[in-house]
This record gives structure tokens, sequence and C-alpha cells, in this order.
């Protein structure tokens, strides 16, 4: 059996556990309420590597998260904020800001 718990590390040294076994839309939304973060906030999560994964991009909502994000592992949630700019073509230009929050050890 897969496991569907990873770890959500925020603030000074904080985590939580986040079960990823229910629909996309209801696990981000978690984590905006969890991190008190406004719905409407466009989020991702970002692995220790820095790698996001891209959850914002996932065009079915109503996805299991457990098929987009893998078991056991730790994460922190980043903002996304996309910006538009226009060259000669059309030109999406995607910014990912700093994470919510930080993770310090001492």
């Amino acid at each position: 059996m897969e496991s569907t718990c990873i770890t959500i590390r925020h603030g000074e040294n904080k985590q939580f556990y986040a079960n990823t076994d229910c629909r996309l839309i209801v696990f981000l939304n978690f984590l905006k309420d969890k991190l008190e973060l406004p719905r409407k906030e466009l989020i991702d999560l970002c692995d220790e590597s820095g790698n996001l994964m891209l959850l914002f991009l996932c065009k079915n909502q109503m996805e299991n998260t457990k098929h987009l994000v893998p078991g056991r592992c730790t994460f922190i949630v980043c903002r996304i904020a996309i910006c538009s700019i226009s060259l000669s073509d059309e030109v999406l230009d995607t910014q990912y800001s700093a994470p919510v929050s930080t993770w310090t050890t001492d």
C-alpha cells in the first residue's frame, strides 16, 4: 500500500502532515486554510531540492492529489505569480516567488 502522507514545512521550524488522498482542489484549499492564505491565492509545492510540483498547471482540479505528489516527501508551499509580458509575439512569463514561509535549522 502506498503512503499518501507528506510533510509541509513552514514558519519558524514548524511542520504538519497532509494526506494527499483527496481531490486536488480540496488539498490546495486545505493548505491555504492551514497557512491562513486567501482561497484565491495561487500556490504550489516545492520539494527540498527546489523543484516545483506544478500543481497550479493541472487542468483537472478533481484529480486525486496522490497521483500528482509523491508520498513520504517533504514540501514547502510557494506562492505563484503569473505575469504577462508582450514582446513581438505573446509571451507568458511565470515567476515563482519565495516560499510562503521559511524553514531554518539551528
